[in-house]
C-alpha cells in the first residue's frame, strides 16, 4: 500500500506544472527555516514545497519598497502542514479548521477601502461644484446682455432640470401609492416630494435618506449589490452568496446603497437635462466670444469630468438593466449553490446563515490548475470551514478533486466523517490518482468517484432540480410565528402628555356576530375570585353544512360576471357613445392587423422625421450645423457597436456572417428610425428570434410584479407567476414588442438616444441665432423634442422603479423585500402580507392550488376598508375578499386583530370563512390600548367563531397597561399547542420630558387563565417590567406539555426562575429558553429525561458549577444541547468549555455552547 501511495505521489508531481499566482492580499506570513526545507526527503501528493517560491525576486524586494506598496498584494506565504491524523470529535476538528483558516486568510488593504471612499467623496464635491459653477455662468457672464438665444437654452435648462428633478420624486410617490387618501393629505405628500426633488436637484436628499433610514435592516455597498446585478441570469442563479454578506461594521455614507442610488436619480437626471447641454451651451458661447478665463475654463473641466463619470453610471444602467430584461427564468427557492471561482469560497465563507438555511447543496466546480500551492490550502480550507457551519446536506460535488493537496484532503474527508451528507460526488482528472484517492476517502458513506470528462461535468447539478408540485414544498407542520419584537427589545410609544387615550368604537355588526353573555365562573374546581365569561352564540345566516369550496364556487361565479365591461357600464351607463367606443377598442386592441397598421404608421413616421432632419442638415454650414452633423454621425456608429457586442452575447449559435447580416440591418433601419418594426418582422419571420431566448411568463406578469414588489410589504407581488393568464401567446404583436431581447434592443437604443436628442434640441434653439426659422427646421426640430421626451421617460422609468424605489424600500421596509425588488425571489417567505382590499383583489386571481398548498396568510386589518368601494365595485371586492379567506387551508395570522371590533358589512364574510375553514394555525395579534377594558372579553366571542379543527392557537398581546387576561380556547380534541405572548410598550412623551411610569406585570395564575391546560406544545414570550415570585403558580399547570419555549425579558430589577416549580410536566422532552436579567435557579430538576436543550441566556446569572453537573450528567437519551452565554458576566473559560463539548460528544450529542 505504501508503495502503490508514494508511486501515486510521484506521477501527481511529474504531472504538476508551475503555477501563476492569483490570488492576492494576505494577512498572514509563515517563513520557513532553510533547514527544514532542506531536511525534507519526500515531498507528499501536490505539496507546497517549491523551491522558486521561497526566494523573493528583486521585482518583489522593489514592490516593498515603492509608494505602491501600499496598493499591491503582498506575496502568497508559504505553508508546510504536517499530515493529519482524523479528528474524533466534531469540536476538535473544528478548533484545527479554525487555526488552519486563520493561517490562509486574508484581508484586503485599508488604503484600498479609503481610497474607494475618497474617489467616491470627491465624484460627490464635483457634483456640487458643477452646480455652482454652472448657476454662476450667467451672472459671471452677463449672457443676457449678449444674446437671448444663450441665455433661453441656459435658463431652460437648469429650469427644467429641477422641474424635472421634482416630477421624478412626485412620480416616485404616485406610483408606489396603494390606498387614496383625502384630497388634503394627498395636496401636502405632493408638495413634500416637490420640495425633496428641489432638494435632490441641490445633491442634499441622498443625506436626508441616509441617516433617516431604518438602522435594525441590513446594509449594503452599492458595490456588491452593483456586481450582483452585472452577473448574468445563470450565474445570480448558481451562486447569489455575494448578497448575504454579513457585515460587522456599517457601510460608509459614500459607499451606501441607499445614499449612492438617491444620489443617481439625480446624477442621470441632472447629465441628461444639465450637464450635456450646458457643455454645448457654455462651450459655444465661450468660442463665439473667446471667453476662455479662469472661470468658463474650471465650469467646462467640471461639466466634462462630470459627464465621463455620468457616462459611466449610465452605462452601467444599461447593461445591468439589459441583463434583467433578459432573464427568462425565477427561482423562489434556494436549493443549491455551485461555486467556480476561488473568490466564491470567500463569499460563502462570509454568508449570513439565516440566508443559507435552506440550501441543501454545493457544487465546487472550481478549476484548481493555475492555483499556487497556498491558493489550493486557502479554497479547501475555506470550504470546509463553511461546510462544518451547516452540518447537514443532500449533495456535495468537487471536480478536480485529484488536483488539491494531500493534507487537504485529509481535512476534507475528516469532514465528511463528522457532518452529514446523503450523497457525496468526487471527479478526478487522472485515472491513476484513483487509488490514492481511495485511501484518503476510505470508509465515508454515500462517496462516489468518477472519471472527470465534458460530458459528465454539470449531471448532477442538472439532475438536482426543485419540484415546487412535490409533497414537501407543501404547507403542512405547524409553525411557531415568534414576535419579533420580543427579541429587538424596548419598544417606545410617542404619546401625548395631557391626550386621552382613543377607543375604537364597537360595531353593531361585531356584537351581533361575536355576543358574550357573563355568567358564573371559569373553572368549577377554582372559586370565588375569578369573573368569567360563558359564551352563548348566535347562529349566523348560513347553512351549518357549508363547506369551503361552496364560497369558493359561489365567489368565483360573482367574480366572472362583473367584468371590467360591467364596471365601466355601471359608471358610465348613461352615454351609449362610450360604451361602443369601448367595444370597438377592446376589439381592435385583440387584432393583430390593427396592431401591425399602427407599429407601421408609427414607424413610418419616425422614419419620415428623420429624412426631414437629414435634409435640414444639407443647409450652408456654420457651428451649429457641424455639431448637428457629429452627433448624428457619431451616435448611430456607437449605436452599432453596442448592437453587435449584444447581439453576439445572446445569440452565439448564430454564424459569424449571419451575425453581421443583422448588424448592417441594424445600421440601416435604425439610422432611418424604422427598426423596430423591422424587429417585428425578424420575430415573426425568423424562428430562432423567439426561441433562443424566450420567456416562461408574460410580459403583463413581470411588469404587474414590479408594480407590486414597489408597492406592497411581504411577498404578495411574487403570486403574479402564478397566474391563470400568464401564458405567452408570441402572434400578438404587443407581446412580441415585450419579449426579452426585443424589449432589451429597442430600450437600450432609445436611452442611448438621450446622449444624442437632448443636446440636438438646444442646438437647434441655439441654431436660430444664424438663420430663419423655416417649416423643414419646424419638423426637424419637433423629431428631436419627441425622442428626447422618449428616451428621457425611458430612461427615469427604469432609474426609478429598478433602482430609486428599491432603494426607498431598503431604507424604510426590510431586506428581503429589496432583494424581491431586484427580482431576487429564494429568500422570499411563502407568507402573504394582505393589507388592503387591492392585496384580496391580487392574491385571487392565483391559481387554487397553489393558493391552497403553498401558501400561508397575514392579515393586517389596520387599512382593510371597504367603505371607499360602492355597488358592483364593492360586490367584486368583497366576493375577492371571501374567495382568498376560503382558499386558506394552512395557517393565518391577524394583526392588529383588535380592529375586528369596528369592522363593518366584511366582518359576516370574514367569521363565515373562518367557521367552516380547515385551517389548523390561526394566530390573533392585539393592541389593547385601542380597547375599552370592559370590551376585552368580546376576543373570546371571536375566538368561539374560529376554525373548529385548530391544532395551534397563538395569542399575542401588546399594552402599555398590565393586563389579565382570560380565554375560553375549547377544542379538546384538536387543540395540541398553544402559545401566549405578552409584551409591555413602554410610553414616552412627545417632549420626551420622561417616560411614564410602567406598571408591573406580576406572572401568577391570574396572569393568563385558560379554560384548559392541557397541551402538549406551550410557547410563553413576556416582555416588560415583570414579577416572577409567583410565576410557579401559572406554569406548573401546564403539566402534560412535551415542548416547553419560553422567552422572557425582564426590563425590571433581577428575577428568578425555578426550574422544578415552575415545569412540573413529566412528559417534556423539548426545553427551549431564552431568558434576559434572570437568575437560573437548576433546583432538582431532571434535565437528563430531555431529548433537546436549548439556552440562549442574556445578563443572566446562574450557578456554574451546577449547570456543569447537569451537562456532565446528560446521558445518550440526549441528543441536542444549545447554550449560548456569550452576552452573560460569568462564563466558562475556553479550556472548561472545551472539556464540556468532547464529553457531550463522547456520548453522541449535537452540541454548541457559546461562551
Amino acid at each position: 500500500m505504501q508503495k502503490l501511495k508514494t508511486n501515486s505521489q510521484d506521477q501527481l508531481k511529474q504531472s504538476e506544472q508551475p503555477r501563476k499566482i492569483q490570488e492576492t492580499s494576505s494577512s498572514y506570513l509563515i517563513q520557513i527555516p532553510q533547514q527544514e526545507i532542506e531536511q525534507q526527503k519526500e515531498v507528499p501528493l501536490n505539496s507546497t514545497y517549491n523551491k522558486q517560491d521561497l526566494v523573493h525576486t528583486d521585482q518583489d524586494q522593489k514592490a516593498k519598497s515603492s509608494l505602491f506598496r501600499y496598493f499591491r498584494p503582498s506575496p502568497d506565504p508559504q505553508l508546510v502542514w504536517e499530515p493529519h491524523i482524523d479528528k474524533q470529535f466534531m469540536s476538535e476538528f473544528q478548533e484545527l479548521i479554525e487555526n488552519r483558516f486563520n493561517e490562509v486568510k486574508r484581508s484586503s488593504s485599508i488604503y484600498k477601502y479609503y481610497a474607494k471612499i475618497g474617489f467616491q467623496a470627491f465624484i460627490y464635491l464635483l457634483n456640487i461644484l458643477e452646480i455652482i459653477f454652472t448657476l454662476s455662468f450667467d451672472s459671471y457672464n452677463k449672457i443676457a446682455d449678449n444674446s437671448s438665444y444663450y441665455k433661453f437654452c441656459y435658463t431652460v435648462s437648469i429650469v427644467f432640470c429641477v422641474l424635472l428633478h421634482s416630477g421624478a420624486w412626485m412620480y416616485t410617490y404616485k406610483f408606489r401609492e396603494v390606498a387614496k387618501k383625502m384630497v388634503i393629505v394627498e395636496v401636502a405628500y405632493y408638495i413634500y416630494y416637490m420640495l425633496m426633488g428641489a432638494l435632490s436637484y441641490f445633491k442634499i436628499a441622498p443625506f436626508i435618506y441616509f441617516y433617516s433610514r431604518d438602522k435594525s435592516i441590513k446594509q449594503f455597498s452599492f458595490s456588491e449589490i452593483n456586481k450582483y446585478l452585472q452577473l448574468s441570469g445563470k450565474d445570480k442563479f448558481r451562486n447569489p452568496c455575494m448578497l448575504f454578506k454579513k457585515r460587522t461594521k456599517p457601510v460608509n455614507i459614500f459607499r451606501d446603497l441607499i445614499f449612492h442610488r438617491v444620489a443617481l436619480l439625480s446624477m442621470i437626471i441632472t447629465m441628461t437635462i444639465q450637464t450635456i447641454p450646458q457643455l454645448f451651451i457654455q462651450s459655444s458661447y465661450m468660442i463665439e466670444r473667446s471667453a476662455w478665463d479662469g472661470f468658463n475654463v474650471i465650469s467646462f473641466l467640471l461639466l466634462l469630468s462630470n459627464l465621463i463619470y455620468y457616462s459611466f453610471e449610465l452605462q452601467f444602467i444599461v447593461f445591468t438593466t439589459t441583463y434583467r430584461q433578459m432573464q427568462t427564468e425565477l427561482q423562489f427557492k434556494l436549493k443549491k449553490i455551485k461555486l467556480k471561482f476561488i473568490q466564491e469560497t470567500k463569499q460563502l465563507l462570509k454568508s449570513d446563515q439565516q440566508f443559507m438555511e435552506f440550501v441543501e447543496s454545493f457544487y465546487f466546480h472550481i478549476d484548481p490548475s493555475r492555483f499556487s500551492p497556498y491558493q489550493k490550502k486557502r479554497c479547501i480550507v475555506q470550504i470546509i470551514f463553511s461546510l462544518i457551519k451547516q452540518k447537514k446536506f443532500q449533495n456535495i460535488e468537487f471536480h478536480f478533486i485529484d488536483s488539491y493537496d494531500e493534507v487537504t484532503l485529509q481535512y476534507l474527508a475528516n469532514c465528511f466523517k463528522l457532518i452529514n451528507v446523503e450523497k457525496i460526488h468526487l471527479l478526478y482528472q487522472d485515472q491513476n490518482h484513483l487509488s490514492f484517492l481511495q485511501d484518503i476517502f476510505s470508509n465515508i458513506l454515500n462517496l462516489t468517484f468518477e472519471l472527470q470528462n465534458k460530458e459528465n461535468l454539470d449531471n448532477l447539478w442538472n439532475d438536482d432540480i426543485t419540484d415546487v408540485n412535490a409533497e414537501e414544498e407543501k404547507v403542512r407542520q405547524i409553525r411557531f410565528i415568534a414576535n419579533p419584537k420580543i427579541s429587538t427589545g424596548l419598544q417606545v410609544v410617542q404619546q401625548n402628555k395631557n391626550a386621552k387615550l382613543k377607543y375604537i368604537n364597537i360595531t353593531q355588526h361585531f356584537l351581533q356576530l361575536n355576543p358574550i353573555e357573563i355568567k358564573g365562573e371559569f373553572d368549577p374546581l377554582r372559586k370565588g375570585n375569578s369573573v368569567i365569561m360563558n359564551q352563548k352564540q348566535t347562529i349566523l345566516i348560513q347553512n351549518i353544512e357549508e363547506q369551503p369550496q361552496d364560497i369558493i364556487n359561489e365567489a368565483r361565479i360573482q367574480i366572472k360576471e362583473i367584468t371590467k365591461r360591467t364596471l365601466f357600464e355601471e359608471q358610465y351607463g348613461k352615454i351609449e357613445f362610450l360604451i361602443k367606443m369601448y367595444d370597438y377598442y377592446e376589439i381592435l386592441k385583440k387584432l393583430n392587423e390593427f396592431q401591425v397598421a399602427f407599429q407601421s404608421i408609427s414607424s413610418l413616421l419616425n422614419g419620415s422625421l428623420q429624412i426631414i432632419s437629414l435634409i435640414y442638415l444639407t443647409n450652408d454650414g456654420d457651428i451649429y450645423i457641424t455639431a448637428l452633423i457629429v452627433l448624428t454621425a457619431i451616435n448611430p456608429i456607437l449605436q452599432l457597436l453596442s448592437f453587435a457586442v449584444f447581439q453576439h452575447r445572446v445569440f452565439k449559435i448564430f454564424s459569424p456572417l449571419r451575425q453581421a447580416f443583422y448588424v448592417l440591418l441594424f445600421a440601416i433601419f435604425n439610422f432611418l428610425k424604422i427598426w423596430d418594426i423591422v424587429m417585428v418582422c425578424l420575430y415573426v419571420c425568423v424562428t430562432e428570434f423567439a426561441k433562443v431566448v424566450k420567456r416562461e411568463f408574460s410580459s403583463e406578469g413581470y411588469f404587474k410584479f414590479k408594480s407590486y414588489a414597489s408597492k406592497f410589504s411581504g411577498s404578495i407581488a411574487t403570486t403574479v407567476f402564478n397566474y391563470e393568464n400568464v401564458a405567452i401567446n408570441p402572434k400578438n404583436i404587443l407581446q412580441i414588442k415585450d419579449e426579452p431581447f426585443y424589449e432589451a434592443v429597442m430600450w437600450r437604443t432609445n436611452v442611448e438616444e438621450a446622449l444624442n436628442k437632448v443636446p440636438q434640441f438646444f442646438i437647434y434653439v441655439l441654431s436660430l441665432s444664424s438663420k430663419e426659422l423655416n417649416g423643414v427646421w419646424l419638423l426637424s426640430f419637433f423629431q428631436q423634442l419627441k425622442d428626447s421626451v422618449q428616451a428621457i421617460k425611458d430612461i427615469l422609468d427604469i432609474v426609478i422603479k429598478d433602482y430609486l424605489i428599491p432603494a426607498l424600500i431598503l431604507g424604510a421596509v426590510s431586506a428581503d423585500q429589496f432583494f424581491q425588488s431586484m427580482l431576487y425571489l429564494s429568500s422570499i417567505s411563502n407568507q402573504i402580507l394582505l393589507e388592503y382590499p387591492k392585496s384580496f383583489q391580487i392574491v385571487s386571481k392565483v391559481e387554487e392550488q397553489h393558493l391552497q398548498e403553498k401558501l400561508t396568510f397575514k392579515i393586517n386589518l389596520k387599512n382593510i376598508d371597504f367603505s371607499n368601494y360602492v355597488d358592483l365595485k364593492k360586490k367584486k371586492m368583497l366576493a375577492q375578499f371571501r374567495y382568498v379567506l376560503a382558499s386558506i387551508k394552512s395557517i393565518l395570522e391577524i394583526d392588529q386583530a383588535q380592529r375586528l371590533f369596528c369592522m363593518g358589512y366584511e366582518l359576516k364574510d370574514l367569521i363565515r370563512c373562518l367557521k367552516v375553514s380547515p385551517l389548523y394555525q390561526l394566530k390573533l395579534n392585539y393592541y389593547l390600548d385601542e380597547v375599552q377594558p370592559a370590551q376585552i372579553p368580546y376576543i373570546n366571542g371571536f375566538i368561539k367563531n374560529c376554525p373548529k379543527q385548530l391544532q395551534f392557537l397563538q395569542l399575542q398581546v401588546e399594552s402599555t397597561k398590565a393586563q389579565q387576561m382570560e380565554f375560553c380556547v375549547e377544542r379538546q380534541e384538536t387543540l395540541k399547542a398553544f402559545s401566549y405572548s405578552y409584551f409591555q410598550l413602554i410610553q414616552q412623551y412627545n417632549n420626551h420630558s420622561g417616560v411614564a411610569l410602567q406598571e408591573t406585570l406580576n406572572i401568577d395564575k391570574d396572569f393568563l387563565k385558560l379554560d384548559r391546560y392541557n397541551f402538549e406544545q406551550f410557547y410563553f414570550e413576556v416582555f416588560g417590567n415583570l414579577a416572577l415570585q409567583n410565576c410557579s403558580q401559572l406554569l406548573q399547570q401546564f403539566t402534560q406539555m412535551k415542548v416547553f419555549k419560553a422567552s422572557i425579558f425582564n426590563n425590571a430589577g433581577i428575577q428568578t426562575f425555578q426550574f422544578n416549580s415552575n415545569l412540573r410536566s413529566s412528559r417534556l422532552e423539548i426545553l427551549d429558553i431564552t431568558f434576559e436579567n434572570i437568575t437560573l435557579d437548576f433546583q432538582e430538576f431532571p434535565f437528563s429525561n430531555l431529548k433537546v436543550l436549548k439556552m440562549i441566556l442574556k445578563r443572566c446569572e446562574f450557578n456554574k458549577e451546577n449547570l456543569k453537573y447537569i451537562l456532565e450528567s446528560l446521558h445518550n437519551y440526549t441528543k441536542v444541547v444549545y447554550i449560548d452565554m456569550s452576552q452573560c458576566l460569568q462564563s466558562y473559560t475556553v479550556a472548561e468549555q472545551k472539556s464540556l463539548v468532547r464529553g457531550l460528544e463522547s456520548k453522541a450529542i449535537d452540541v454548541f455552547i457559546k461562551i
